[in-house]
């Protein structure tokens, strides 16, 4: 398992003038994303962005299924509200 962090991403995307728009997303979601719990950002990473299923996130994070699934809820409601706020020209 491969996790690429979001400055590793940021980097690489900076390398090409011709994806501002893709960047402006990536420093975005970042932003987001750091407004939420490590726990938040471990689920959100490994069962949307690598795929692994609820049953292998509660191994590797070491918390029932139940618990992914309810974790994911929120870590997901959370980013939405910032997220919305941030490009609602909101609070920070």
């Amino acid at each position: 398992m491969q996790i690429v962090s979001l400055s590793e991403e940021i980097k690489s995307t900076q390398a090409t003038d011709d994806h501002s728009d893709h960047l402006l997303t990536v420093l975005s979601v970042s932003e987001t994303l750091a407004k939420l719990s490590e726990q938040q950002v471990a689920v959100i990473q490994l069962r949307l962005i690598e795929g692994f299923s609820a049953i292998e996130v509660a191994q590797i994070l070491g918390i029932t299924q139940q618990a992914v699934d309810s974790l994911l809820y929120r870590a997901k409601k959370s980013f939405r509200k910032y997220y919305e706020l941030e490009n609602a020209g909101g609070i920070r």
